[in-house]
């Protein structure tokens, strides 16, 4: 468990040190059911850090995914595959992207969402 732990202390820090940055976008992920937000931290160069942690946990069957929207008729793109007991995940966003979205997905993701959106946020610039 050593590493695991060390790797979750690590990515805890980067998160906080990506929040201080003075150039970095905060999204608030609103959750559907009114649930406490999901809170992302954008840093200009497209890597984000995003705190699941407050999702409940899954069966090992179902997962987290991210995405990212543009609007318009663009679909949307999966950032990351968030497992089923998700924590602090450490994305790159592209420029294009507009808005996240978590969604809950059958393990190991799927490439365009399959269920409604369990949180959403725009990135404002």
């Amino acid at each position: 468990h050593l590493p695991s732990t060390v790797a979750s202390q690590l990515m805890v820090k980067s998160y906080q040190a990506a929040a201080s940055e003075f150039d970095a976008r905060h999204v608030s992920l609103q959750q559907s059911d009114g649930a406490k937000a999901i809170p992302a931290v954008i840093l200009p160069n497209g890597t984000a850090f995003v705190d699941a942690r407050q999702l409940p946990r899954l069966s090992a069957d179902r997962t987290y995914q991210l995405w990212g929207t543009s609007g318009g008729a663009t679909a949307p793109v999966s950032l990351a595959v968030m497992g089923s007991d998700p924590i602090i995940q450490q994305v790159s966003i592209p420029s294009d992207v507009q808005g996240l979205a978590v969604t809950l997905e059958r393990a190991g993701g799927v490439p365009a969402p399959t269920t409604p959106a369990l949180a959403q946020g725009q990135i404002l610039s």
